[in-house]
């Protein structure tokens, strides 16, 4: 009964689990459906409003951005380490979410933020919320210049708000998609875990009622192997006539009768003992056992026995169980030990001799065990306390970073109020910085991951195009005036198989590298495709590397220039993680460079395709 009961406790536990996350993630995508639904309101609303200086546009444009920025400050709220669910379930609710859903909503974001795909879609809705506080930026430029009056120029503002909703556009649908991938894993594993269950359970029911059947229909059996295969003599006999109804074959070689002639016959005939009465006479003293007897065979031969008394019912009728044991051989056995027993005692002393000799050796090597394994347990906790202390702190850093990074870019565009050049100079410098930070926050954390082994590869077709032009925008910042970015592909509509997160991860990283050490001419990426394989290429036009750097520029903390008074930034992460994904997805990376002339790294990554794999087992 309490396997049947945890089995149900299971499966109920498991329905629940499910319930309760479907209705989280269900509620995700329908507040996503919300969210886009007014961010392309409110685009709408404010490029309506920037034509015909409409109060009433203005007043719909508020409306629609208020939702996405409700949800905004909920996801904010709960990145928090210690979040106010207050403000969160106010935020949910400004964002037209469903106020029942709301719970479910919070616990799926706190409970399994870093799992998988939802911290791959929570990642994406941070990216969104940048692009969607520069659009309110962007609202709050129009508002003012239309209060100003007179006749206003909106075109830079129109053309803003094109890009940022042509940015928000992509992120959207990878927010869905995103969690559209993680409701299917999640439901076929715990679809597999119900059917799993539930399997289980048919099968112990089975196999219970099999074994109670087989009992029932075989106990009769059983009971005549028992007492035939017993290596005892076994009698059984009727407490009310004394007189014996069973006997096993065992007990008729012991007395020298066939078992079959035994039944009828009276116990006391065979068995010779001082105690005699108490065994036969005083059967309800159970159990009783009695030493020192003998049992008279039908030749008139006396053997040394042991005889075990017990009561019980069979059939409704009372009877007297007997266990008879030839003891002959224990007791020549036990002569023999007597013998044995003083030679023993002489050698007593120099046995212990030699414990006591052995106990003094154990215990000083299980001193020294104590003190390596105290050792052992200082250093474990000492390395799980600094991997702990290094993955909170960068994660705690990273939600005000954004925070830093999305306000001053409010800042640098006026939108709190005009800034002069040295202002604009100084915010400039501050993003930078935070940019710079950001980076080293989210390498610090893939190390941690790598040397954890915790980062796994997962395989998708990749838009190419779509992926250098989002890398391409994240890094306009970065790009000095007399540098030239280029993107270029020659993969047409063929999207590889490949892990999109780390590949951009590559892209960037390389990207930002060369566009560090170029200070004018073009830095270029391209990928082209080799058989099942592609070819990433990152070209610049810098001030290149020595031969002798080169072998240095892979390894952690190192750059081409390690003093310190060198003219470049960086603490030498970024070529480090590009070496350690591109070894993780399986793939190769060169470097070729000159003095002066600039450098180029080709990454070359496998990435057959379904229509690739049948055209070569072809």
């Amino acid at each position: 009964m309490p396997v049947f009961v945890a089995i149900v406790a299971c499966l109920v536990a498991l329905v629940n689990v499910e319930m309760a996350i479907m209705a989280g993630i269900r509620a995700y995508v329908e507040g996503e459906s919300y969210w886009s639904k007014n961010q392309k309101d409110a685009v709408f609303h404010l490029q309506s409003y920037a034509a015909s200086r409409d109060l009433r546009d203005w007043q719909r444009y508020r409306a629609a951005i208020a939702v996405p920025l409700g949800d905004h400050r909920a996801r904010t709220e709960l990145a928090k380490a210690d979040p106010d669910l207050g403000v969160a379930r106010a935020g949910f609710l400004a964002g037209r979410n469903h106020p029942d859903d709301i719970g479910e909503m919070i616990m799926l974001y706190r409970r399994f933020g870093r799992v998988s795909y939802m911290a791959r879609a929570i990642a994406i809705w941070s990216e969104a919320d940048r692009y969607l506080l520069k659009l309110a930026h962007v609202g709050a430029t129009v508002h003012a210049k239309v209060r100003a009056g007179g006749a206003q120029d909106f075109a830079p503002e129109l053309r803003r708000i094109t890009f940022l909703n042509r940015m928000l556009t992509p992120a959207e649908d990878a927010f869905s998609a995103t969690l559209g991938t993680g409701v299917r894993e999640l439901r076929r594993l715990l679809r597999l875990a119900i059917d799993g269950a539930a399997l289980a359970l048919l099968a112990i029911g089975v196999a219970v009622s099999w074994s109670v059947l087989r009992r029932m229909r075989h106990g009769e059996e059983r009971y005549r192997h028992l007492l035939e295969t017993a290596g005892d003599a076994i009698v059984v006999t009727d407490t009310a006539t004394g007189r014996i109804v069973d006997a096993n074959h065992r007990a008729g070689d012991l007395l020298g009768v066939p078992s079959a002639r035994l039944v009828g016959m009276t116990l006391e005939r065979f068995i010779r003992c001082e105690d005699a009465d108490r065994v036969i006479d005083e059967p309800g003293r159970d159990p009783v056992a009695v030493n020192g007897a003998h049992a008279r065979r039908a030749d008139g031969r006396l053997v040394p026995v042991e005889v075990t008394t017990s009561t019980t019912s069979i059939e409704g009728r009372r009877v007297l169980h007997c266990i008879i044991r030839d003891v002959t051989e224990r007791e020549r056995a036990a002569a023999a030990q007597r013998v044995a027993a003083r030679a023993l005692e002489r050698s007593f002393a120099e046995v212990e001799r030699a414990r006591r000799q052995s106990e003094e050796r154990a215990f000083a090597l299980a001193h020294q065990a104590v003190e390596l394994d105290a050792a052992r347990t200082a250093a474990l906790d000492s390395v799980r306390s600094k991997s702990e202390f290094v993955a909170t702190m960068s994660h705690e850093l990273r939600t005000p970073l954004n925070v830093i990074l999305g306000y001053v870019d409010i800042l640098r565009d006026a939108g709190m109020g005009p800034v002069n050049d040295e202002q604009h100079q100084t915010l400039g410098r501050v993003h930078e910085s935070a940019l710079q930070l950001l980076e080293l926050i989210d390498a610090t954390l893939a190390i941690g991951r790598l040397d954890a082994g915790r980062e796994v590869v997962r395989l998708e077709p990749v838009d190419v195009g779509a992926l250098f032009a989002e890398v391409a925008a994240s890094l306009a910042p970065l790009v000095p005036a007399g540098v030239t970015l280029r993107t270029a592909h020659d993969l047409g509509d063929r999207r590889p198989r490949l892990d999109r997160v780390k590949l951009a991860t590559i892209v960037r990283n390389l990207l930002g590298n060369a566009l560090k050490f170029t200070d004018s001419g073009v830095v270029e990426v391209a990928m082209r495709a080799a058989g099942t394989d592609v070819v990433l290429e990152v070209r610049d036009t810098g001030i290149g590397m020595r031969s002798d750097e080169l072998p240095l520029i892979f390894e952690m903390f190192r750059q081409g220039d390690g003093s310190s008074t060198r003219r470049y930034g960086g603490v030498g992460l970024g070529l480090h993680i590009v070496k350690r994904f591109t070894d993780l997805l399986g793939g190769t990376i060169g470097v070729a460079s000159e003095p002066g002339l600039g450098t180029t790294f080709t990454v070359r990554l496998p990435s057959a395709d379904a229509d690739d794999r049948a055209s070569l087992a072809s």
